[in-house]
């Protein structure tokens, strides 16, 4: 069952209850206070049906049937308005008088006996109601009960009647509330629905599907919160795509830069095992198989390195800045350019020596290998605000807007066949986006094509000691 449809039958369950309980219970005390009020009435003219017929039957001493019977009949005739229905019997049970109708029985008579003096009793006789009180008469010849008997149908039809009505109108205002309780409950329940709706095209792979709720209740807040969770799995799905697309590229880029060397490794090798080469182009065969087998060597120390580093768990202590710099410069082969190097003294940070130096080593190849206009790779180390920049720049030929965001990708190169030439493959930048996160920091590029690149990361000071004293 939908929860509309639950929602407006329980509403129709609660309105039929409570309109069944408060008709019944206002029926019910109207009728007991209509029957008090008949019951009363009905006990002051029995009190007064037996003093007159005490008065009658004391004054003549009764001893006889006759006499009786002449006592009844004179009260009877002397009654103004409506005569009592009335009978007389003796304690045995023996119906001495009676002119109550035919439908009431002797057993209802003596039962009004023995229900005792002055009790009410009511009977269901051929479909009339009556109510008889039965009370001993004193001071007279002989032992007798009084009883007699009012029509009360009326009274009771009045109830029925009410009863009646009160279904009549219960079912008019349960249907009406009906209606509106489906209308009420399919409007209340339709952003629900199309929640439901939108739960199954996001099921269905419709990452943009979205709900806009105007309740200002829980269920915009529900709505409000699905469009999050639907954010958050769209964003995640385009990260896993992402990423997915990287792998892909990786690989093919991996295995693109396996294969070229491989494949004429192998055919070098092949011919020197054959013995079908000059001394010079053995020569030449040898010295091509070792270039290439120093490249593919570097390259496996770089994935190593790169692995590594994804994996994190990095040291990092208090260190001099300045002999970094310098041992990164050192490190560097013969350059087609000039390196300047900036940094003051006492500049000192949290890192890794050994993968800050492999940083700047890569950042200045690089630049050098963008050609500088004026031959010249800057690294500087400068104090900004709290913490020190280090940073690589040239005024080479640049980088393309829509390149910058992939240059950090493994093997990816902005020109593929001079990068080759000069013995690059595409892992440098790599590393330095995690050395650069490694040491708590990001790796920002900033390139204008045919102005420079300028490459940049954070790291935040620290305490040396030196000497017995502090110095930052």
């Amino acid at each position: 069952m939908k929860f509309s449809a639950k929602l407006a039958l329980s509403t129709v369950t609660l309105l039929c209850v409570t309109l069944s309980i408060g008709g019944a219970l206002n029926i019910s005390r109207n009728f007991a206070a209509a029957l008090q009020t008949a019951l009363t009435g009905y006990a002051a003219s029995h009190q007064r049906t037996y003093f007159s017929m005490e008065t009658e039957l004391g004054g003549m001493r009764a001893q006889s049937v006759s006499d009786i019977l002449n006592a009844s009949e004179k009260l009877i005739g002397s009654s103004v308005g409506q005569p009592p229905c009335m009978a007389l019997l003796s304690p045995e049970g023996t119906v001495l008088y009676s002119n109550l109708p035919g439908e009431i029985s002797y057993a209802d008579m003596l039962a009004a006996v023995n229900a005792g003096e002055e009790r009410a009793l009511f009977l269901r006789v051929d479909s009339h109601d009556w109510v008889m009180m039965a009370t001993p008469l004193q001071g007279v010849g002989r032992p007798l009960w009084l009883a007699e008997a009012w029509d009360v149908t009326a009274l009771f039809g009045e109830r029925d009647r009410q009863v009646r009505q009160h279904f009549v109108l219960s079912a008019a205002v349960i249907a009406a509330a009906a209606i509106v309780a489906v209308a009420g409950s399919r409007r209340l329940t339709g952003p629900l629905r199309r929640l439901e709706q939108a739960s199954r095209e996001l099921e269905a792979g419709n990452l943009g599907v979205r709900v806009e709720f105007a309740t200002s209740d829980e269920v915009q807040r529900i709505g409000e919160g699905f469009n999050r969770m639907a954010d958050a799995i769209g964003s995640q799905m385009d990260e896993l795509r992402e990423e997915s697309e990287r792998q892909k590229r990786f690989v093919a880029a991996f295995s693109h830069e396996l294969k070229t060397p491989m494949t004429a490794m192998l055919g070098y090798a092949s011919m020197l095992e054959k013995g079908q080469l000059s001394p010079a182009q053995q020569s030449k065969a040898a010295g091509y198989i070792f270039r290439e087998s120093a490249r593919l060597e570097t390259l496996s120390r770089q994935l190593m390195q790169l692995m590594q580093l994804q994996e994190g768990g990095v040291e990092l202590a208090p260190a001099l800045l300045p002999p970094v710099l310098k041992q990164a410069a050192a490190d560097l082969p013969e350059l087609p350019v000039r390196l300047e190097t900036e940094c003051p003294q006492g500049a000192s940070g949290r890192i890794n020596v050994s993968l800050l130096t492999d940083l700047i080593r890569n950042l200045v190849l690089n630049a050098a290998s963008a050609h500088p206009k004026d031959g010249v790779v800057r690294i500087q180390c400068v104090r900004q605000g709290d913490v020190w920049l280090l940073r690589v720049s040239d005024k080479g030929r640049g980088i393309p807007p829509d390149l910058l965001e992939r240059v950090t990708e493994p093997f990816f190169r902005v020109d593929r066949g001079r990068s080759r030439s000069e013995g690059g493959n595409g892992l440098g930048l790599a590393l330095c986006k995690l050395i650069a996160a490694a040491h708590k920091s990001e790796l920002h590029i900033e390139s204008r094509v045919n102005e420079g690149t300028c490459v940049w990361m954070t790291l935040e000071p620290c305490t040396m000691e030196k000497g017995g004293e502090s110095e930052t």
